[in-house]
């Protein structure tokens, strides 16, 4: 019964694929659906400036010396 009604639906699919009204019209309904659709508009995002560190931040904790090196 299944195989019956496959192969009944194969023998159609083939019969409209050799016919022009039948690829006219399948091609009329792809540009229809595809000029239907939005075409989605990218999201233009601004790049976040980073902030400097503050020379405060950077070297905290750490201890100078005021002692000169001599060379």
């Amino acid at each position: 019964m299944l195989k019956d009604r496959l192969e009944r639906i194969n023998a159609l699919r083939k019969q409209a694929m050799k016919s022009e009204k039948f690829l006219r019209s399948a091609k009329e309904h792809a540009k229809a659906i595809e000029d239907s659709t939005p075409q989605p508009h990218p999201v233009k995002r601004r790049k976040r400036k980073k902030a400097k560190t503050k020379l405060s931040k950077q070297y905290n904790g750490v201890e100078f010396t005021t002692t000169q090196y001599s060379t």
